[in-house]
């Protein structure tokens, strides 16, 4: 996959030991099809949002951060810079007020932390590579359709002809 390929990931979380261990499982895996990038504040991760300096594909982000902002807060004002950012909430939160809450907000999913979680987390990135690559098939497709049936059109349209 090229450079300009890859997916861009970005891993939200100040627990410092989650998100090193998060870097080692994701890293190992898709180094050659994501660039992972990290945020322990999330005044940082908005300000690069803001500055609008690369492709986001995915965000995977911690309900308790600091307490500067709450996780919900927090996407919404993600999807105030842009609606159409794909959140997926990571949290050891058990409470099924909390998950709803994401979820309205505008998370796509919910991931609870716990043994799996770096499976979780594995499967999510696989879903968005498949996605990913099912868009780029798609815009292929368009334009070869683009191309083919005028094309098509001109062939039937002779073979009209011919038959007169």
């Amino acid at each position: 996959m090229s450079k300009q390929d890859k997916l861009t990931i970005l891993v939200v979380d100040d627990d410092v030991f989650y998100l090193k261990s998060i870097i080692i499982g994701l890293d190992g895996k898709y180094h050659d099809k994501v660039n992972f990038k990290y945020f322990f504040n999330p005044i940082d991760l908005l300000n690069q949002l803001k500055a609008n300096e690369f492709q986001v594909d995915l965000i995977l982000l911690d309900y308790n951060l600091d307490n500067s902002i709450s996780g919900i807060e927090l996407i919404q004002r993600i999807k105030a810079i842009n609606p159409q950012f794909d959140i997926v909430m990571v949290s050891s939160q058990q409470n099924l007020q909390t998950v709803f809450s994401t979820i309205k907000s505008g998370a796509r999913t919910y991931i609870q932390k716990g043994s799996n979680i770096l499976k979780d987390l594995q499967d999510c990135v696989d879903n968005k590579i498949a996605s990913k690559e099912d868009e780029r098939l798609a815009k292929k497709t368009k334009k070869i359709a683009i191309f083919a049936i005028p094309i098509l059109v001109v062939i039937l349209f002779t073979l009209y002809l011919l038959k007169k």
